[in-house]
């Protein structure tokens, strides 16, 4: 069952505990008066009311409705509602009834007891139905404070996510290099000069549309891949090489996050030496179960181990589309696996 503590932050708690000081300080209630005699205190509430309301509050504000009726469990809803709020009465009255058999018979004293002015459920204030009625209000306006705050949350980490995403992609860095190396293939080669610009322009476009999207079909990731590893390839002169393979699967029937597989293959180029005399091979397969990224280590000496916070990165975006987590492995071979997600368009 929940606690309070789970629905009560620290925040909250200080100001439930200042509304229940100021609740039972202003409140004119006789406790030294016999409890179950209203007779003796003609104009103050039952010292058992006083006392049984916050619990039935709590019971219907952090128990009842975020178990129940929450999750749409009506009958169960029902049932324990009329369980927590009647059950007490029945109680009630009938020690009171039992506390003086000299008043008549006892289906008449428990009648009179059960209708009396210190009822929980008909008395003048009913604790029952006060408390009914708060514990609605209270959930109500605390669950739209949540989702509120929950919205803003959300709708402020697409925007970082997207943000971080073009500044990721498309940053000046990347420019500078693409528009040398398309510089040197015009004097050189206009005809090449013409596709490396095309497919450049392709890749912006790409990063651009799917910048506002979670995922993306993975046959659009792979000619996006493909695109890149053409401008890799022409920029380094072939000190990197790419094998991809495919399985026979249908690569529109799955999705990827968008730029997943390109950041890996970026990855290979920042933290690994390759020269064209002794290039660096990497494979990318996909498979039924997922895409294989993996190479042979070669870390440059300035990078290091690198940080991880690419992969880190990617990890998440997995996490937030509810999809497997990235699998690494890093022996002789550095490996990432990316799990494929069933696309629905």
């Amino acid at each position: 069952m929940p606690t309070i503590r789970t629905y009560l932050t620290d925040k909250e708690a200080p100001i439930h505990l200042v509304f229940w000081l100021l609740y039972f300080s202003m409140i004119n209630v006789q406790w030294t008066a016999d409890w179950f005699d209203p007779s003796l205190r003609p104009r103050t509430p039952a010292p058992l009311s006083v006392l049984v309301f916050p619990l039935l509050f709590y019971l219907h504000a952090l128990w009842l409705l975020p178990r129940f009726l929450r999750r749409k469990k009506w009958g169960m809803y029902l049932a324990l509602t009329a369980l927590v709020f009647i059950l007490p009465e029945l109680l009630r009255a009938l020690f009171a009834s039992l506390s003086d058999p000299s008043a008549g018979a006892f289906p008449g004293r428990f009648a009179t007891a059960f209708f009396s002015r210190d009822s929980f459920l008909f008395g003048k204030p009913s604790p029952a139905w006060f408390a009914l009625l708060l514990s609605f209000a209270y959930r109500f306006t605390k669950d739209w404070i949540v989702h509120v705050r929950r919205i803003e949350r959300l709708e402020s980490e697409k925007v970082e996510k997207e943000l971080r995403l073009l500044k990721a992609q498309i940053n000046p860095h990347f420019l500078f290099n693409n528009l040398n190396t398309l510089d040197d293939l015009i004097d050189r080669d206009p005809g090449l000069a013409k596709a490396y610009l095309h497919k450049l322009a392709g890749m912006y476009r790409y990063i651009l549309k799917s910048s506002e999207q979670d995922v993306v079909s993975l046959q659009e990731e792979w000619d996006f891949s493909s695109d890149y590893i053409f401008l890799l390839e022409e920029r380094f002169g072939g000190a990197y090489r790419f094998d991809r393979s495919s399985d026979p699967i249908d690569l529109t029937r799955y999705a990827i996050p968008p730029t997943a597989l390109q950041g890996l293959i970026e990855n290979v180029v920042k933290h690994n030496e390759g020269h064209p005399e002794r290039p660096l091979l990497t494979s990318i397969r996909v498979q039924e179960n997922g895409i294989v990224v993996s190479h042979p280590k070669r870390l440059k000496e300035t990078n290091g181990q690198g940080t991880g916070t690419g992969l880190a990165n990617l990890q998440a975006r997995y996490r937030q589309i509810g999809s497997d987590g990235i699998r690494v492995e890093d022996g002789a071979n550095f490996t990432v696996t990316l799990p494929l997600v069933k696309w629905i368009s």
